[in-house]
């Protein structure tokens, strides 16, 4: 007898790829442990519980994930964000530092991307900059980080602050934060009438 995740298991069906994730963390429970899991489950356990706001539990599950595929860049991607939730900057930005290391440029991008965001939501603007230039240097045709290069460009009070909101609204016009990434870099170069 083979219960709903063992068999969603087998199948690499998981309900969490459905986005249905309450059904997925019941799933888990109902299976228990009654295989040995291996870092795809840990992982989709881990993704999970994060979209149920179950952030303890997938740090839990996600560290488990690593520890047996250490090269699977996913798992720090998810898990990059779950710290950050938790309030483990440190960590967060040390899974940004293995995302960024060479060979895989679209996890070095997404890396480096966020680790600009949450160093600029750190004070630590700088720095943000500094990984913004190198995550636009890999994907110069993605908005993401024009973006976090413009809002810590503008917490330096940077001239080219602006410039980098520009390019992000050009890539991506209708996402709304890059507009207002745009009034808060006009606000603080005191453009107010503009912003």
């Amino acid at each position: 007898h083979m219960n709903l995740a063992a068999v969603a298991f087998e199948l690499r069906k998981w309900p969490e790829v459905l986005g249905e994730y309450d059904a997925a963390e019941r799933s888990f429970k109902a299976a228990g442990k009654p295989f040995k899991p291996d870092p795809l489950t840990y992982y989709n356990r881990g993704v999970a519980y994060a979209e149920t706001g179950k952030f303890k539990q997938a740090r839990t599950e996600l560290d488990a994930a690593a520890k047996l595929a250490p090269k699977q860049m996913p798992i720090f991607l998810v898990r990059m964000n779950v710290l950050n939730t938790l309030g483990q900057t440190d960590a967060a930005l040390a899974d940004g530092a293995t995302l960024a290391a060479p060979g895989q440029p679209l996890f070095a991008y997404q890396g480096l991307s966020n680790r600009s965001a949450i160093l600029e939501d750190h004070g630590r603007s700088q720095e943000a900059l500094v990984d913004a230039d190198k995550a636009i240097a890999l994907a110069p045709k993605e908005a993401l980080a024009y973006n976090n290069r413009c809002m810590a460009a503008a917490s330096l009070k940077r001239a080219d602050a602006i410039a980098s909101c520009e390019k992000a609204i050009a890539i991506a016009p209708k996402n709304p934060s890059y507009w207002n990434s745009l009034g808060y870099a006009y606000e603080m170069a005191g453009k107010l009438k503009e912003a």
